[in-house]
């Protein structure tokens, strides 16, 4: 689902086995009427699409004013140079015959060899996205924050990232999954609009509720239960064989500063590992 899908979906868009729990969804959350602390900061379904659409910048303050912290408590992996440098090899370009003739044959060529990868290294980060009723809107900032201030330090350090805010859900017939792209690799990091939609916990319960209806699962009226090890099982499963990305992170559910800290260390550290 693009974000443009999700800033228009609605009733229409439901599977037919869940339209008697879009339109339920459609006359609670999404008749704009005025919303309770449950959905954060959001007043009213406009403001939720509005978010998506056009951005949240509070949010994204918010989550970039722990980026000092980040940088000064986490290693941030650097890209190698890709610069073709010159390096003496067994076969090549250019033969030494002082070389050849003093018998030192696995070093009497001359050639260039690229050093690291020849575009920048990318990666997709898969975002735990929502969570279950009992959890506090502010505590659902945290695994949206984790994708800001990864976005930011990471396309700053050279790396294209693609976001996708994913969650999966337990019902009586099977587990759903439901994702947005939020951030394509060609596009630029808008932070405004990543935390619009992933840091906002009204967004989720208000469209992204809409937004598993579409599953051909089939749903009950609480929309199941997320369950944070099925959401790890099932983006491994599927992201995996992504075409779109050399490396693929799923991104355990964040609820406090200290949880988002703990996942952007892994990543930077798996990162530099990868490319290093």
């Amino acid at each position: 689902m693009s974000l443009q899908d999700l800033a228009n979906i609605s009733s229409a868009d439901a599977a037919p086995i869940n339209k008697d729990v879009a339109r339920n969804l459609q006359t609670g959350y999404l008749s704009g009427q005025k919303l309770g602390g449950f959905h954060g900061t959001i007043n009213k379904v406009q403001d939720a699409r509005e978010y998506v659409g056009v951005g949240w910048r509070k949010g994204a303050d918010k989550a970039l004013g722990f980026i000092s912290d980040i940088y000064a408590t986490c290693s941030i992996p650097e890209p190698k140079n890709v610069r073709r440098q010159q390096v003496w090899a067994e076969d090549g370009d250019d033969l030494d015959y002082d070389k050849l003739m003093s018998g030192e044959l696995e070093t009497m060529w001359r050639t260039t060899k690229r050093n690291g990868k020849a575009t920048n290294p990318h990666a997709t980060l898969v975002i735990n996205w929502g969570g279950n009723c009992n959890l506090k809107a502010d505590s659902l900032f945290w695994s949206g924050a984790v994708a800001i201030i990864l976005a930011d330090v990471l396309e700053n350090a050279g790396y294209r990232i693609e976001l996708v805010g994913c969650i999966t859900s337990k019902h009586d017939a099977g587990y759903s999954a439901t994702s947005v792209t939020v951030k394509e690799l060609d596009e630029p990091v808008r932070t405004d609009v990543l935390a619009g939609t992933l840091c906002e916990a009204g967004v989720f319960r208000s469209l992204g509720f809409m937004a598993m209806t579409a599953s051909n699962i089939e749903m009950d009226s609480g929309l199941g239960y997320n369950n944070a090890g099925g959401f790890k099982r099932a983006n491994i499963a599927n992201m995996e064989e992504s075409p779109f990305s050399e490396d693929v992170f799923v991104i355990d559910q964040c609820l406090t500063l200290d949880d988002a800290k703990k996942e952007i260390e892994r990543v930077c550290n798996s990162l530099d590992e990868t490319n290093g």
